[in-house]
């Protein structure tokens, strides 16, 4: 099911490396924005 169809928003994490994760926003109009880099436990 496509994001449009299910009308789905999101946060995408992903580890970048041992001490740090990326964060990104969607929605279902195709919108993607970074919200930065973060350091774990932090």
């Amino acid at each position: 099911m496509a994001l449009r169809q299910g009308n789905f928003y999101g946060l995408v994490l992903a580890s970048v490396d041992s001490g740090t994760f990326s964060a990104f926003y969607y929605n279902p109009s195709g919108a993607v924005v970074s919200l930065g880099l973060f350091a774990f436990g932090k």
